[in-house]
């Protein structure tokens, strides 16, 4: 096979109306200007920040420094508004929050799973399983905990945390594979991992909260994660947390881990950013099931109404995996809340015969919503396997979409199977999407295919539904909640049955996206 490099492209769509669709596909632009000078708004940021107590903590102080705050000059930001975030002071609590948060938590719900309550990014005891009941049910030399609390003698921990911490930022091109820990240290973090180097900068061994499990070992509940933010700091200033969480899997461990995001929003003039972090280290064998679920600042229709709240809360996610030899790491997310929405994962193939799943369906129903999925794949050994299947529903006349998605498939990595689709429903007019698959391939024995389709319902399935007397509105909701189940469905992991602890997390989600569309 021919050696092939695919050149980014992006496609941009907006609908007009009476559903005729303009298509503009343009090359991107070759330099784009971008800001040098220091932002006040980081400055003051850092001034808030906690005394660096690791090498990743001093390394992100260093690189916030000289780092300007990103703005649609900067590529990686092009579609993706932030700039309000500049106008008030950044804020992070100093002592729990009073806010209740018992509204959201009973919406939150996961039967069988233990729970995991972080709020405004720290770990709350009181709100989540008992740390002894959950260790006594995982395999004997498991962890779960903060790091700070971890035992001298899991030295992988803070191993895992120092090279995740310090991994290439998501568009930086690699010659072979990634520099381990004491080789080569990785290049200087570009402006687009702003906001994940504030939380490393932030987040200090004591919020860090980690699980672990030992080889061969296999956690037979799941481990679901609530992230809950609050508007602690009014509306004077912008409420910011920044929970991390770390997972480290010894060889041939197993793992279902869940992710929600949700948020106490009870000032709707207030500014709640959340930038958490997740990062996974899997041995050679390991498998780890990762399903997310952002619903930042709505209410879940279990809780009694499926609401939109104000244009001022932002949910910044970063997820980091790094794959040894024949690791298995599959992930589904779902995106439906935050005036701003954007989830980055970034996963590092560092061994042959590693099989990464990414899956995204994003809902952006909300007047001037904004949910961007960023996505960087880098395969740099051989026989790599990767599929990703991107979905988005823009179903606002002034919402948007975006979706960037990076494959690296490096010299090395011969006899690798790459896929890529993302597909977009726009509903409204003036409805847009900026969409830009992208593969990167200098091997020459590859499979790799990527593909892009944007449009409105399709008026033959509309027109079949309705000539079996279903109403023009029942038969809308019908396809278009069809079109994002594709995805939701697979939050479940594949072994599982239908009438798992899942069902109950599947249902909800499902119920949610429901009530939305209709």
């Amino acid at each position: 096979m021919a050696m092939a490099t695919h050149k980014p492209r992006n496609a941009q769509c907006t609908r007009q109306p009476r559903s005729a669709i303009k298509h503009a596909a343009t090359a991107m632009p070759q330099s784009m200007p971008k800001s040098t000078a220091t932002s006040e708004w980081l400055t003051s940021a850092l001034g808030s920040a906690p005394p660096p107590t690791s090498d990743a903590q001093t390394a992100a102080r260093a690189a916030l420094a000289s780092l300007a705050f990103p703005t649609s000059r900067d590529e990686e930001w092009r579609f993706t508004d932030v700039s309000q975030l500049e106008d008030a002071p950044l804020t992070v609590p100093l002592t729990p929050s009073t806010t209740s948060t018992d509204d959201v938590l009973a919406s939150a719900t996961f039967e069988g799973a233990h729970r995991v309550v972080l709020v405004d990014g720290r770990f709350d005891a009181n709100l989540s399983t008992p740390l002894d009941e959950m260790m006594s049910s995982l395999p004997s030399g498991s962890y779960v905990g903060t790091l700070a609390s971890a035992p001298e003698s899991l030295a992988d921990l803070r191993d895992a945390y120092d090279s995740l911490a310090s991994a290439p930022p998501v568009t930086e091109p690699l010659t072979r594979g990634v520099p381990e820990p004491g080789a080569v240290q990785p290049p200087p973090p570009k402006p687009t991992d702003v906001f994940r180097l504030l939380n490393t900068a932030f987040a200090t061994p004591e919020d860090t909260f980690c699980v672990y499990l030992p080889a061969g070992t296999k956690s037979e509940a799941t481990i679901h994660i609530v992230h809950v933010s609050t508007a602690f700091a009014g509306a004077s200033a912008v409420s910011a947390s920044f929970a991390r969480v770390l997972l480290v899997l010894g060889e041939g461990a197993k793992l279902d881990v869940a992710e929600e995001l949700v948020c106490c929003d009870e000032n709707a003039d207030a500014a709640v950013l959340a930038v958490p972090v997740l990062e996974a280290a899997l041995a050679p064998r390991a498998k780890l099931h990762h399903a997310v679920y952002q619903r930042f600042g709505r209410t879940s229709s279990s809780g009694g109404g499926y609401e939109s709240s104000g244009g001022n809360t932002y949910c910044l996610k970063s997820t980091i995996v790094s794959q040894a030899e024949e690791s298995v790491y599959d992930e589904t997310d779902v995106s439906t809340g935050a005036h701003v929405g954007r989830n980055t994962v970034t996963v590092l193939q560092r061994g042959p015969r590693t099989a990464t799943g990414l899956r995204s369906f994003t809902l952006a129903s909300a007047p001037s919503q904004t949910l961007d999925v960023h996505t960087s794949a880098i395969l740099s050994y051989p026989e790599g396997t990767t599929s990703q299947l991107h979905k988005c529903i823009v179903g606002n006349a002034s919402a948007k979409g975006v979706f960037d998605g990076n494959v690296q498939v490096l010299r090395e990595a011969q006899r690798t199977d790459a896929q890529q689709l993302t597909r977009t429903l726009l509903l409204e007019p003036r409805a847009t999407i900026h969409a830009k698959p992208n593969l990167q391939i200098v091997a020459d024995d590859v499979s790799c295919t990527h593909g892009c389709t944007i449009s409105d319902l399709d008026d033959t399935s509309m027109f079949y539904l309705q000539s079996r007397g279903i109403s023009r509105e029942a038969a809308r909701e019908q396809l278009v909640l069809s079109f994002g189940l594709e995805v939701v469905e697979k939050m479940r992991p594949s072994d599982q049955s239908d009438g798992d602890a899942w069902k109950d997390l599947v249902s909800r989600v499902t119920a949610d996206v429901r009530t939305a569309v209709s």
